[in-house]
């Protein structure tokens, strides 16, 4: 995402499996792991729980089409 210091910001944009349920607890788990596994200048400072995730029909991800959703 866009961040008007640093020029971007790490976010991580989250499909959930069905049966699941987003929440704040779940997004500070999500980041909490990403914290023991990544160095801190990759570790997502938000979570962002997408419905879908857009995709061309072989499975690519438009990372573009995220960047432009609110």
């Amino acid at each position: 995402r866009p961040d008007p210091d640093m020029g971007e910001r790490v976010t991580a944009f989250v499909q959930l499996r069905a049966g699941t349920t987003p929440s704040p607890a779940l997004a500070a788990e999500l980041i909490e792991t990403c914290r023991a596994q990544l160095s801190g200048f990759k570790c997502p400072r938000s979570i962002e729980f997408v419905d879908d995730l857009p995709r061309l029909p072989s499975g690519k991800l438009l990372k573009r089409l995220l960047l432009t959703e609110p």
